[in-house]
């Protein structure tokens, strides 16, 4: 319920202008949502607390994922100076959302994607001179961007296919490993790929 309240208040434009302010008051949240070490505004806390609840729910709260995305996409166009550590979740999410076995694991998934790269894209071009460490992050993982620039899904079948094939080999072989193989995922992984980010 209080994400759809929340992404009812970020439409507003005043509430996006807000979130730039530096956030002082993490002390006076609950611990189960603070966030060590942190240091920004309420705009990268806001991003970083929705990364966290995309990657660490597994898959289990999937269907506010879109409200999730909206409320990032819907002060896009007002956040400025995002820190070092939020760029990265963003990134990150970016490469989780453009992997193959998210992208095919439902017809929806690429939704999802779609508005993750609209609020990068509104970042940027609203508010280009004002988020360096965005564009430096994207730069960072322009391999990323290549690759879902020439993905396609007889391509990404065939990656999910291969992958699968070695995960098959990779258990075939641990039989006489031992049960704990660093390389192998567990099954929420292997359909979330988003609780790995």
């Amino acid at each position: 319920m209080c994400v759809f309240v929340l992404q009812t208040m970020s439409v507003e434009p005043a509430f996006g202008k807000n979130m730039n302010k530096k956030f002082e008051a993490q002390d006076t949240l609950p611990p189960s949502i603070r966030l060590p070490n942190f240091r920004g505004s309420y705009a990268d806390f806001l991003i970083v607390s929705i990364h966290t609840l995309i990657t660490g729910s597994k898959g289990k709260l999937e269907a506010i994922y879109p409200a999730l995305l909206a409320i990032i996409n819907n002060m896009a166009a007002y956040v400025e100076s995002l820190t070092v550590p939020t760029c990265s979740k963003l990134m990150q999410l970016f490469a989780s959302m453009s992997n193959p076995s998210f992208l095919l694991a439902n017809e929806s998934n690429h939704t999802l994607l779609q508005s993750l790269l609209e609020s990068i894209n509104t970042i940027i071009e609203h508010q280009y001179a004002a988020n360096s460490n965005l564009v430096y992050s994207i730069l960072r993982t322009r391999k990323k961007v290549e690759t879902l620039r020439i993905f396609t899904l007889e391509g990404g079948q065939q990656e999910l296919e291969n992958l699968a094939r070695n995960q098959k080999e990779a258990t075939n072989g641990a039989s006489a490993a031992p049960l704990s193989s660093p390389m192998r995922s567990t099954s929420t992984e292997a359909r979330n790929p988003l609780s790995r980010a």
